[in-house]
This record gives structure tokens, C-alpha cells and sequence, in this order.
């Protein structure tokens, strides 16, 4: 017999933007409020690992910032070494977009330019990127 279903670790993502460049988009209130109680939740369930990329966690550590660089590194470090009976749940609270002619919803983080794809995350770039993990479970 195998290992009981949930046996294995249970890694999170959790990424929010309150604030954006007002030439872009809107401010927004409770999103970093959202994933703290997210976080708490799912540390209170058993999760080894879970990653806040939110503006008041970067102001005491860049690195944890919800820049697009920040959320593609830690979505790699959460898919990587992963084990099939392992868990990862990723979530993202602030703006999504999606551009005029491209059939494809964004992310928006922090430094997020409509005119610049690169600065946007793609949920197709999240499903790949899960794809690639071995993880049986995922939540996005």
C-alpha cells in the first residue's frame, strides 16, 4: 500500500497587490488582509512552506516583494523537488487583465506595465509551470 492521500508536504505561493503605479491601475484594499488569512489557515493545516509576495512583507525583505521577477522565482522554487504525494497551492489577489487580441488572462504584480507582457505574469505561464511539477495535488 501506498502512503495515505495527503501524506506528503504541502507547499504555498501566496501573492497579493495592494498598491500599483496609478498610471496603470487602481489601488486596491483588502488583498493583503486576503492571503494573510489564507496563510494562517493553511499553516494552521499542516503547510511546511508558505511564501507571502505582498508590499508589507517586501518592506522588510525585497525579495518579498509581488514584483514579476519575485513571483516567477518563487513559483519555481514551489515546483521544484516536489514529490507526487506533495501539495501546492498558489494564489494570486490584485488585478488580472486581459489584452486587447491576445485570448489569455494575466496576473498583474506590483511593477506590472499593460504594455509590457514581460512585467505580467500569464495564468498559461502558472499552468505550465504545474504542470512541470510532480505534485499530484495543486490549487490555483
Amino acid at each position: 500500500a501506498g502512503p495515505a492521500a495527503g501524506a506528503g508536504e504541502r507547499h504555498a505561493l501566496l501573492v497579493a497587490v495592494k498598491q500599483y503605479d496609478r498610471t496603470q491601475l487602481t489601488n486596491l484594499d483588502h488583498t493583503e488582509n486576503d492571503v494573510a488569512v489564507l496563510a494562517e489557515v493553511l499553516r494552521q493545516g499542516g503547510y511546511k512552506r508558505v511564501v507571502l509576495l505582498t508590499q508589507s512583507q517586501g518592506s522588510f525583505d525585497a525579495r518579498f516583494l509581488p514584483t514579476s521577477a519575485n513571483i516567477r522565482r518563487e513559483l519555481r522554487s514551489l515546483i521544484e523537488g516536489r514529490q507526487a504525494d506533495d501539495t501546492i497551492v498558489i494564489a494570486f489577489c490584485g488585478h488580472g487583465v486581459q489584452l486587447a487580441g491576445i485570448d489569455e488572462p494575466w496576473f498583474c504584480p506590483m511593477d506590472a506595465s499593460l504594455k509590457d507582457r514581460k512585467t505580467l505574469i500569464s495564468l498559461s505561464e502558472v499552468y505550465d509551470a504545474m504542470g512541470r511539477s510532480k505534485a499530484r495535488a495543486k490549487v490555483l
